[in-house]
């Protein structure tokens, strides 16, 4: 019995977390508007050590940005571009970059220069690094069981890839905007209403920009948060990542990623960074009742080399 269980919650975790790992960017299916999200906003201040880099007056600078995402990552190739930030016969374009911004501010910056690479046609070499770390909270059986469990969690952290793209695309087929965090959308549309702080401070000759999430729960297999989902990969559950137990009840809470980005002077990204815990708290039936919560934490590591 002891081992059934254990083969339970493996199968549970690395069904559950592998649907963090990056897809095909073609159909978005990330719920965008239709979910509600009641969470609290808490418009706290930056941590001590990004207040202090933003006391750096040096928060205008001229330089070549990139166009905007939003268009599809299939169009990619037919947008044109080059290094360097600049992209078809679009003119140079000031970066204003919020440093002691507002949320708001900071939010739209976000948007707009994380988009932007989604839809970059230069040539780029990314460097991406990713997997999950998981722990048992609690299970039923107690450590006895937690014991034989642990070790069969998916902790595949770290994970690396690395890819050259050229026109939005790598030689194997992999778009650009799949590769990159949230590979089911061609854009960011974080709402500032669900962003529990923000900060953008200046480092080097450019600027780094961090967005932490409010903290979203939701039950069910299909539940979608609407704010993390606008710049994450959320977790996809079926009544087949439980093997064959019968889900009871499942909740799930996305304890408040975060997103963090260093953007270049020339409007390019030079790296991001991804932390995304999510805890399950589920609830399994197949002639006994097994009780299990979990925390798996997903993180991706980006490096641009142009």
């Amino acid at each position: 019995m002891k081992r059934i269980i254990a083969i339970l919650l493996a199968l549970i975790m690395i069904f559950a977390f592998a649907a963090c790992k990056g897809k095909d960017d073609k159909n978005d299916t990330t719920a965008e508007s239709s979910q509600d999200a009641n969470a609290d906003v808490q418009d706290t201040q930056t941590g001590a050590a990004e207040s202090n880099a933003a006391e750096s007056t040096a928060d205008d600078s001229t330089a070549v940005a990139p166009s905007e995402g939003g268009s599809e990552a299939a169009t990619q190739g037919q947008q044109g571009g080059s290094q360097g930030g600049q992209q078809g016969n679009k003119p140079a374009a000031e970066i204003k970059a919020p440093v002691n911004g507002s949320k708001a501010e900071i939010v739209a910056f976000f948007n707009k220069y994380a988009s932007a690479m989604k839809s970059y046609t230069g040539k780029v070499s990314v460097k991406r690094v990713q997997g999950t770390t998981s722990k048992i909270n609690s299970i039923t059986g107690g450590s006895a069981i937690a014991g034989i469990a642990e070790p069969l969690l998916p902790n595949d952290y770290p994970k690396t890839d690395n890819k050259t793209f050229n026109g939005g695309k790598a030689s194997d087929g992999t778009t650009l905007a799949s590769f990159l965090p949230a590979a089911k959308r061609a854009s960011y549309k974080v709402d500032p209403a669900g962003v529990k702080s923000a900060s953008c401070v200046k480092q080097g000759s450019g600027w780094k920009v961090s967005i932490t999430l409010v903290t979203e729960s939701g039950e069910g297999l299909t539940y979608v948060p609407k704010h993390h989902g606008s710049c994450f990969d959320t977790l996809s559950l079926t009544k087949d990542s439980f093997g064959p137990f019968e889900p009871v009840s499942t909740k799930v809470n996305y304890q408040s990623g975060t997103f963090t980005f260093v953007l270049n002077a020339n409007g390019t990204l030079a790296s991001i960074n991804v932390s995304e815990p999510a805890n399950v708290v589920c609830k399994l039936k197949k002639g006994i009742s097994i009780d299990a919560d979990f925390t798996g934490t997903w993180q991706q590591q980006y490096t641009f080399a142009y």
